[in-house]
């Protein structure tokens, strides 16, 4: 960038996005990791969600998180026909023990904590979170911010 103030306010601004998710969740969970991908969502932001869901990418090496935006049921009509957005974030601090299908992170004392495994499923296989580990995102000010967060057993 030419102007490194700019730089430095989106930095602010996207900090700024992160702190309010991390301010709305409730007070019993704990983030174990952010995703540095911010897409833009300026268009989706009337838009109802759909559906969320994790994906691991093996050509990626990486956990994905993809979610999808929709017209609302009562919005849509015959001028404004039914419209879907889909948007993909990654989470490269993810890893996956491939000898038995274990996704974890490392802590800050570098010890591994599972948030999932590998199911096999008849597309191939399919993340599945542990009990107490789900996937956040949401949208603020056009951009979406996730995170994989610890909730109450």
């Amino acid at each position: 960038m030419k102007h490194p103030f700019i730089a430095w306010l989106l930095g602010v601004l996207l900090y700024s996005c992160l702190a309010l998710v991390l301010a709305a969740s409730p007070a019993d969970t704990r983030i174990l990791v952010t995703s540095p991908d911010h897409p833009r969502t300026f268009w989706t932001n009337g838009n109802d969600q759909v559906d969320h869901y994790v994906q691991w990418n093996a050509n990626a090496n990486a956990l994905e998180g993809h979610v999808t935006y929709g017209t609302p049921c009562y919005a849509a009509n015959w001028w404004n026909p039914v419209n879907y957005d889909s948007f993909k974030v990654r989470f490269p601090a993810v890893r996956l023990n491939s000898r038995e299908g274990r996704l974890y992170l490392l802590d800050a004392h570098k010890h591994q904590v599972t948030i999932g495994h590998l199911q096999p499923g008849v597309f191939g296989p399919r993340v599945e979170l542990e009990k107490n580990v789900d996937i956040d995102m949401r949208r603020h000010n056009g951009h979406l911010d996730a995170a994989l967060l610890t909730t109450p057993d």
